[in-house]
């Protein structure tokens, strides 16, 4: 009963962060992907297939506010769940790729043997090579 209530939530989450019509304040954006990061580290097995469904699609504009929190939790020992967090870091450095530029560039150096960091260090490199050339300078 529990888990159907927690996947009801995080559906209504999804549906707010991509429904276009219903402007969002910054802090409800943030509060609503909190708690959807939070569910997804918390019962990633059992919500597997609802985030896998809405990572997809979902905005990622939203997503940018808790940039380094995703980063974070690309350490998680549940290998799905870090695949979500590495999916969806990749989808926002395709569409926004200043918002996580520095954080994977930091990344790589601090985790060279994480294959989730070298997949969105990859994307980058390929979407925007100039851009992780300058960061690397500095």
């Amino acid at each position: 009963r529990a888990m159907l209530m927690m996947k009801a939530a995080s559906e209504s989450y999804f549906s707010l962060l991509s429904n276009a019509n219903t402007p969002l304040t910054k802090a409800a954006e943030i509060i609503a992907t909190l708690r959807l990061m939070r569910t997804l580290v918390k019962y990633g097995a059992q919500m597997d297939t609802l985030f896998a469904k809405h990572l997809q699609t979902t905005p990622t504009g939203p997503w940018r506010g808790i940039v380094l929190q995703l980063f974070a939790r690309l350490g998680h020992g549940d290998p799905g769940v870090r695949g979500h967090m590495s999916g969806l870091l990749s989808r926002i450095g395709q569409e926004s790729p200043m918002s996580i530029v520095y954080s994977a560039v930091v990344g790589l150096i601090e985790s060279p043997d994480s294959r989730e960091m070298s997949d969105i260090y990859d994307q980058l490199v390929k979407h925007s090579p100039d851009l992780v050339l300058q960061v690397k300078k500095v």
